[in-house]
């Protein structure tokens, strides 16, 4: 939703607003030629620098706008865009302008990032350009082991901080630019940052980041403000501008390159159209992977952390044909039963002796389900089809006699020694395979159950204790777990924070929750039967 500058009009309400308050446009590009003839990006060959167009316009806007008293009107400008568009890069010219070139006396300049390695890039860009100039440089103080830069001819200085919102208090900054806000895990700083300006005339919080991961975060209510105020839907803030670059529609298509240059209007210039389709597919392999893209690269607001439980490269050392000895080896099955139209999963754990064990993974999932996933362009279920690893049913639920056939079957070619399903789900299916005869546990995803067979089962993976025979749905599954841990140290599968469909982890798990029991204490009972898990 880019605001371009206006051409002698009025272009937006708070315009017309702010013009009715006495303020006015007076084209300033004073920014723009300073840029261009000394600042040096660190990747760019020295005297090649050019702003893109909408790089200029949005420079132009900032300092073109005035208040009645000729004070900067915009007070804060948000910047939201994907990532490899330059963001940092304009935080670095707008601090550089500042330090050398603007009105405000004793200018106090300062970049913020939610952490220190994030907060010294400004400053970086700042210090390679500055020392390519001979001009620039004999009139700049550079401290390197303190991230600072002071100006003595006009008073000023730029300062890098992180986190520490103690570290903001007691400042009177004119500008600060706080960098991927979608990263801050807190208010605090913003908060400090944002009340150090108030006695500065003209000062200026720019705020430049990408989508996040947290809808409850601060930066979320930030953006959301943000873009009800463009649309109108709340007032008009005439020291506010922003500028938002995301696709057009909710439910965007995104192989349309179109939806591509909506979030990234430095395409075809900082990279080719062709290398960004190349990332795009590059992207559809995995969930993890496409949801990234999703959020780097598309500018889109997803859900799903970046902390995964497994190492997938050691996983896929695990790699091996399935052993002869799991004809007869003692095996468990889990069961995860989906509520909805999302895939159910059945997953047998074998016990090989020596605390060495064999997995595999088989997946049910409705024709709704796979209708609703195309809709969303998360990635297809059609390879786990191809393999043998999943089955459809037909309708808009999950048919759970096939389900019933596929675990009768399992039992009746190997050693099944009984078959856990969660306890949230699968009260009849549970009944119907205890009238087969068959043990059956009901085991909770909680801190206590889940605590011992998610750590074990990781620490066997590592340990190459584990083998599979490459079932690509269960490592797709096992890819996008995300876990949590409480005050206590214990930890759980979390299914809201999980980049995707988790089912056939959780059926994993819940398997070889038993396998592990029985490995620790062979001739002894399992421990479930003597801490509260309901049979039947």
């Amino acid at each position: 939703m880019p605001c371009p500058a206006p051409q002698g009009g009025i272009l937006t309400k708070a315009d017309e607003l702010a013009v009715a308050q006495g303020c006015y446009y007076d084209e300033d590009d004073r920014i723009i030629r300073f840029a261009e003839k000394f600042v040096c990006p660190q990747f760019i060959r020295a005297g090649s620098f050019h702003l893109l167009e909408w790089q200029k316009r949005f420079l132009l806007n900032i300092y073109s706008w005035k208040n009645k008293d000729g004070t900067r009107r915009y007070r804060k400008v948000l910047l939201h865009i994907a990532k490899k568009n330059g963001k940092t890069l304009l935080c670095a010219i707008i601090s550089m302008y500042e330090l050398f070139c603007a009105d405000t006396p004793s200018g106090l300049i300062a970049s913020a990032s939610s952490c220190r390695a994030n907060a010294t890039q400004i400053f970086k860009e700042l210090a390679h350009s500055i020392r390519r100039s001979p001009a620039l440089a004999n009139l700049a103080r550079i401290t390197e082991s303190q991230k600072k830069i002071r100006v003595k001819q006009n008073n000023s200085e730029y300062v890098s901080i992180s986190a520490d919102a103690s570290s903001a208090e007691g400042y009177n900054f004119s500008v600060v630019c706080e960098d991927e806000l979608h990263s801050w895990q807190s208010p605090k700083l913003h908060r400090a940052l944002e009340y150090s300006m108030i006695s500065r005339p003209s000062g200026l919080l720019l705020q430049i980041s990408t989508a996040g991961s947290d809808l409850s975060s601060f930066y979320f209510d930030i953006y959301s403000k943000a873009k009800r105020q463009l649309s109108g839907e709340d007032p008009p803030d005439i020291h506010a501008y922003q500028e938002i670059y995301e696709p057009t529609t909710e439910n965007p298509d995104l192989d349309d390159p179109a939806q591509w240059k909506a979030a990234n209007p430095s395409m075809g210039v900082s990279f080719s159209e062709d290398a960004f389709r190349a990332d795009a597919t590059a992207s559809k392999g995995t969930s993890a992977d496409r949801l990234s893209w999703m959020r780097y690269r598309a500018n889109m607001w997803v859900s799903g952390s970046d902390e995964t439980y497994l190492d997938l490269l050691r996983w896929d050392h695990c790699k091996k044909p399935a052993p002869e000895e799991i004809k007869t080896a003692p095996c468990w099955l889990g069961i995860d039963l989906s509520q909805s139209v999302d895939p159910s999963s059945i997953s047998a754990v074998w016990s090989l002796g020596n605390r060495r064990f064999h997995v595999d993974s088989w997946a049910f999932c409705a024709d709704e389900g796979i209708r609703k996933r195309e809709s969303q362009n998360l990635p297809r279920f059609n390879s786990f089809v191809a393999n043998k690893e999943m089955t459809i049913t037909s309708g808009d639920m999950i048919d759970t006699n096939i389900i019933k056939v596929k675990i009768l079957e399992l039992c009746r070619t190997y050693n099944v020694v009984s078959v856990v399903f969660d306890s949230y789900s699968a009260f009849v299916l549970a009944n119907e395979i205890s009238q087969q005869g068959i043990e059956v546990f009901r085991c909770g995803m909680t801190y206590r159950y889940m605590d011992q067979p998610c750590k074990e089962f990781q620490i066997a993976v590592n340990e190459g204790r584990v083998s599979h025979s490459g079932n690509t749905w269960l490592r797709w599954s096992l890819g996008n777990v995300r876990t949590e841990t409480n005050e206590y140290g214990q930890t759980r599968i979390h299914r809201e924070r999980s980049a995707d469909k988790i089912d056939g982890a959780v059926s994993t798990i819940l398997s070889f929750s038993q396998a592990l029991q029985a490995s620790v204490l062979p001739n002894k009972p399992s421990v479930y039967e003597t801490r509260g898990i309901l049979t039947f």
